[in-house]
């Protein structure tokens, strides 16, 4: 009786130290895994800590890229504006025609001045023909002419000094194109620069009516 009793105890010693062993064993095996899954876990976080980080530097490197290529575009487009206004301003025309019909393309410039004047029914009268030199252009009309260039503009040419420069070749004349209108009145005589020099029509010693062409 005794020595089965004693059979007993041993039996359930030996079971319950398994079951500890198991249950340790299971334990370690529990915290490993969970310790696996938190490492996981944790590397998992990471790269997904870097991928964003990467994702936000390479779009905020495009959006650098873009505000640089929007910028530059701009600049572009208002440079090629401004080209072009330039472009439209010098080579401006409008059609007219001459006295004989013949149809010709004078500058803006031009236009705008003799329509100042009042047109075929103002001081400088019908326009007889348009020519056109290596420095500027000539605009012949009934009753005067006038000279337009870049530098110069529209400036009109009438009576004996306008007449003096025009027989001296005009566009090819040597004093050049005029720079500004004629200046003076009929007690003074009158004066017109150009860009090489000056006419004058005033009276002389005997009181007579004569051009002076001074050169520089």
């Amino acid at each position: 009786m005794n020595s089965n009793k004693r059979f007993r105890r041993s039996a359930v010693a030996l079971a319950a130290g398994a079951s500890l062993v198991f249950g340790v064993a299971a334990c370690s095996d529990d915290a490993e895994d969970a310790k696996d899954k938190a490492g996981d876990a944790a590397n998992s976080a990471t790269e997904k800590a870097g991928e964003a980080a990467d994702s936000a530097t390479a779009k905020a490197g495009e959006g650098e890229g873009g505000e640089s290529e929007a910028e530059g575009s701009e600049n572009a487009d208002a440079e090629g504006a401004e080209g072009a206004e330039g472009a439209d301003a010098e080579g401006e025309t409008e059609k007219v025609q001459t006295a004989s019909g013949e149809e010709v393309e004078l500058p803006k410039d031009v236009k705008t001045a003799w329509d100042n004047e009042g047109g075929e029914s103002g001081s400088f009268g019908k326009l007889a023909e348009f020519t056109e030199g290596e420095n500027g252009s000539l605009a012949t009309f009934e009753k005067g002419w006038i000279a337009n260039s870049k530098g110069h503009g529209a400036v009109p040419l009438i009576g004996k000094i306008g007449e003096t420069w025009n027989n001296g070749g005009g566009l090819d004349n040597e004093l050049g194109l005029p720079t500004a209108p004629e200046k003076g009145d009929a007690a003074n005589g009158w004066t017109q620069s150009f860009e090489n020099g000056t006419i004058t029509w005033a009276k002389d010693e005997s009181g007579q009516y004569t051009e002076t062409i001074e050169k520089r």
